[in-house]
């Protein structure tokens, strides 16, 4: 990941990441979409989404994170 980021500021561009690891999400990406079942559910900043999710399945897929409430303390400052 840190190659990924790396190669993105010194190119100027932008990277989508595809995961369900939400920590990664939390950790690397300035937004967050969320999908259920092909369809967007959820759309906002990181910070909006691991802070205050507004979506059920989003709650849902946060509680099945191993430890939920580090997803915030993975956001950067």
């Amino acid at each position: 990941m840190e190659l990924v980021v790396e190669l993105t500021r010194e190119r100027g561009m932008s990277t989508i990441l595809i995961t369900h690891d939400l920590g990664l999400a939390a950790t690397y990406c300035d937004r967050v979409v969320v999908m259920e079942k092909g369809h967007v559910v959820e759309t906002a900043s990181s910070r909006a989404i691991f802070t205050a999710p507004s979506h059920a399945y989003t709650r849902k897929l946060m509680r099945a994170t191993r430890r939920p409430l580090t997803l915030r303390e993975l956001l950067p400052e």
